[in-house]
């Protein structure tokens, strides 16, 4: 599979917004630790009209839930320069070609930590 890669930002953002509700560390190249404190809004996505229904998964009945994805609200603007760190629901719903929103990604299990923990963030760029 071809991964086509291409730089949409002019330059990386200089500023940083962490609009998922939680610090966000990042463990970077040789050792260093940044750690993105949450704004006091957090974006999110509106969940419309829950369907539940029951399917057999090797012979348990499971409950599932199909939730419909709405709005993204509390999401600023983009700002010539700053990154907006957001939750992967948040990116994908946002349905629109924005290349300011990241997403913590190869994600760092931390019993001790309440925040999210990762070696990267991620763009996601729609092809469409």
């Amino acid at each position: 599979m071809a991964v086509k890669v291409r730089s949409r930002m002019s330059s990386s953002p200089t500023r940083w917004v962490n609009r998922t509700g939680l610090p966000v560390k990042v463990y970077g190249r040789g050792g260093s630790i940044t750690t993105l404190e949450p704004s006091s809004t957090t974006a999110r996505v509106e969940l419309d009209a829950i369907e539940r229904t029951v399917v057999n998964v090797l012979g348990s009945e499971i409950e599932t839930i199909d939730q419909h994805l709405g709005r993204v609200v509390d999401l600023p603007d983009p700002t010539e320069d700053v990154g907006v760190i957001v939750t992967s629901a948040v990116a994908g719903a946002a349905r629109t070609n924005r290349d300011d929103l990241w997403v913590p990604h190869d994600l760092i299990p931390d019993d001790r930590d309440a925040g999210i923990s990762c070696r990267s963030l991620i763009r996601l760029i729609r092809s469409d």
